[in-house]
């Protein structure tokens, strides 16, 4: 059985470049200008509310002092309940509002409206009271109060409507309540019915419900009424891209890049060639931008990526480089250097561009990347004081980090450490069944064969169709005891699931041999073997053919994979015996 590890299978994706630069995430609301450039702005400029001069009693001077240090000190509940107190106690607009925004952070959605309400009933509104009215009123899933306030908002924004619209669209989908999106956005369609904004808004809307059709439809409708504009060709480029009808989007997006002088056009277009595997198309559109705008760093980090994805190594390190000088995707830069360094063999220099990675999305991947790295020099300690170091910073994900230390330990053959390191790690999560499955593989290597069983057999409580465990507990009983009935039942099921996995064929083939179904058993190792020749499956196909009198056949399966695999114990001992 060849043993699987989580955390190999996810940092696999690392190894390949993708040819989309990540998208910058705004935490205010989303504003799409004409040439849908997405900025970081609110709906409107805030203004300060008017202010009340209110009589501080001891009780309103108590709730707010009590408010602000509950809130400086992160006790959040606590903080929204004083304020909310005293906004009610003072019917002060300020503290209305104060209110208002403690309570969203709390989550406390009662509280949040009627402080709203308080605000409004005072009648000393400006846009920043309209956003949070509409925010909370979202969130409470009141339409028809909603639509009140974004149509105030529209009318107070000192921005253009259509940019008015796509941003509370925006705000709209964040809502999460369909019934709720959908009720608020057509009641702003009543209203502007002739804005095509209003429909490109709603067109998301539908892309975030997955109503891809009606996102079509209301996409065309926002490109009939403003085929000047480049959002809607975007809009429906998006939702072709959704879809999988990536050939309709860049007929799309070729069109629009002829018709308009936008880099957001320009870039998705170059985006979505690469999503099509037009790499050399995706390059020469990404050059046309650096040709225009030499500093647009996103259409660089796309350019390097491409021509990664081409093998056009150089090229694309050298476009790191000046994008590492330009202070441009500085940590994804530095990451894509640690990867070429890497598959060069230079181990040292990948270890220094990870570490220049900062925090961020990719931090935690370019420190397993050191982790590993470390290891293969021969820095195990290094390696694992790496992952501890994650399970500090990231508790929450501290099963992760503690499969990455198992994988370190097991490359190594360090069986031993490697139980001792899962059985810290069940004791902390006793019902996380990742750490319970990596625990049953070092409890196997140690002959714990009740540990082996006990873990496995929790994981399948919990997940009976859990294939790996299945497999795994097959193998074991297979290969450690005599109850090959029991194994045969588990191994039978794991094939039902995955008739030409590599591994469940070695499985039961071992099975078969060791239960002397011999003819059987070379059936499915030679399967097994011809779809993944590794040194495990050598080794039990030799075994097999050698006990069936065909000695010759498995010195040669021995030796060819002796040649791929010199340092595997097993392949090592079998060759000891033929010599």
């Amino acid at each position: 059985m060849r043993v699987k590890f989580f955390y190999v299978m996810l940092l696999s994706q690392l190894l390949v470049a993708c040819a989309v630069a990540p998208e910058n995430k705004v935490t205010t609301v989303n504003s799409v200008g004409a040439s849908d450039t997405v900025q970081q702005a609110t709906v409107v400029e805030t203004k300060d509310v008017e202010k009340v001069k209110t009589p501080l009693s001891a009780e309103l001077l108590f709730n707010i002092l009590a408010g602000e240090l509950a809130g400086k000190k992160g006790h959040i509940p606590a903080a929204s309940a004083f304020y909310t107190r005293a906004a009610t106690i003072s019917s002060d607009p300020d503290l209305a509002l104060r209110a208002v925004q403690v309570a969203i952070f709390n989550k406390d959605i009662a509280a949040a409206k009627s402080m709203v309400n308080l605000l409004l009933e005072k009648g000393q509104v400006n846009a920043q009271v309209h956003q949070l009215a509409l925010t909370v009123y979202l969130a409470a899933g009141d339409v028809n109060k909603s639509i009140v306030q974004a149509n105030a908002l529209v009318a107070a924004s000192e921005i253009p409507p259509r940019n008015t619209l796509l941003a509370l669209g925006d705000m709209i989908s964040r809502s999460g309540n369909k019934q709720v999106a959908y009720g608020v956005i057509d009641g702003l369609i009543a209203s502007y019915a002739a804005e095509s904004a209003v429909y490109l808004s709603r067109s998301q809307i539908d892309l975030k419900f997955n109503e891809a059709a009606q996102a079509e439809q209301d996409a065309k409708k926002a490109l009939e009424l403003a085929p000047d504009w480049s959002a809607p060709y975007l809009q429906l480029a998006r939702v072709y891209e959704k879809v999988g009808n990536i050939e309709s989007g860049l007929g799309v997006l070729k069109g629009a890049n002829e018709r308009f002088s936008d880099h957001r056009v320009s870039m998705k277009y170059g985006q979505l060639l690469a999503h099509n595997k037009q790499y050399k198309e995706a390059e020469q559109q990404f050059m046309s931008i650096l040709d225009a705008d030499k500093n647009h760093n996103e259409a660089r980090f796309s350019l390097a990526l491409v021509l990664l994805k081409q093998e056009k190594v150089a090229a694309a390190k050298a476009q790191f480089l000046t994008l590492r000088e330009l202070g441009g995707f500085s940590s994804e830069s530095a990451f894509y250097l640690g990867r070429i360094d890497y598959r060069g063999g230079k181990l040292e220099s990948a270890i220094t561009w990870f570490k220049e990675v900062g925090q961020g999305r990719i931090y935690i991947d370019a420190q397993a990347n050191v982790a590993m790295i470390k290891s293969k020099l021969g820095d195990l300690s290094g390696a694992r004081a790496v992952a501890a170091n994650l399970r500090r910073q990231f508790p929450k994900k501290a099963t992760q980090f503690y499969v990455l230390e198992g994988e370190l330990l097991a490359n190594e053959n360090q069986y031993s450490e490697l139980f001792e390191l899962m059985t810290e790690a069940v004791g902390k999560a006793p019902d996380d069944l990742t750490l319970r499955y990596t625990r049953s593989i070092a409890a196997a290597k140690l002959d714990k064969i009740d540990v082996v069983e006990s873990d496995l057999h929790i994981v399948l409580e919990k997940e009976p169709d859990n294939v790996n465990a299945l497999n795994a507990l097959g193998y074991t009983l297979a290969s450690k005891t005599f109850r090959f009935d029991e194994a045969r039942g588990y191994l039978k099921k794991a094939l039902a699931f995955r008739p030409n996995d590599s591994a469940i064929l070695d499985s039961m083939g071992w099975l078969n041999y060791r239960s002397g179904r011999y003819e059987e058993a070379l059936v499915l190792l030679k399967k097994a073997y011809s779809k993944q020749p590794e040194a495990e499956i050598a080794t039990h196909l030799g075994e097999t053919l050698w006990v069936l009198g065909r000695q010759q056949e498995a010195k040669q399966i021995w030796q060819e994979a002796a040649e791929k695999f010199p340092e595997d114990n097993t392949l090592i001992e079998a060759l000891k015996r033929i010599q």
